[in-house]
Parts: structure tokens; sequence; C-alpha cells
């Protein structure tokens, strides 16, 4: 969980009217669509990808443990 998440949620709990939360859309295998859709905030940043991206998937598998 990261502090925007902290942020993000705090707002969607108070369920204002003037909050709206858009997502990118993800596949159950992690593809994107490069679609928003009206969501929650997700608990995560997906910081997991950015790294393997970076440092290579066998390097976040590695990680992971």
């Amino acid at each position: 969980m990261t502090h925007m998440y902290d942020l993000a949620h705090s707002f969607d709990a108070e369920r204002l009217d003037t909050s709206l939360f858009l997502r990118a859309e993800r596949q159950p295998d992690g593809r994107r669509t490069y679609r928003l859709l009206e969501r929650e905030p997700p608990p995560t940043s997906y910081g997991e990808d950015s790294y393997g991206r970076i440092f290579g998937e066998s390097q976040a598998r590695a990680a992971r443990k």
C-alpha cells in the first residue's frame, strides 16, 4: 500500500459527490487495455511492474521471495 492509496481511500470512504476515481483497465493476465473505468482506488501502485521492466522479470520474481 502506498501513501497515495491512503489519501485516495480516505476520499473514497467519505463518498463525496465531488470525488471521481478512474482506473486504467487491466486484464486478469496484467495486460492493459488503455481504457479508463470509474472504480474505487486500488490498494497497489503496481510498482512491481515497473521493477520488472527496469531490472527484468527474473529479478522481480526473486524480489517477491
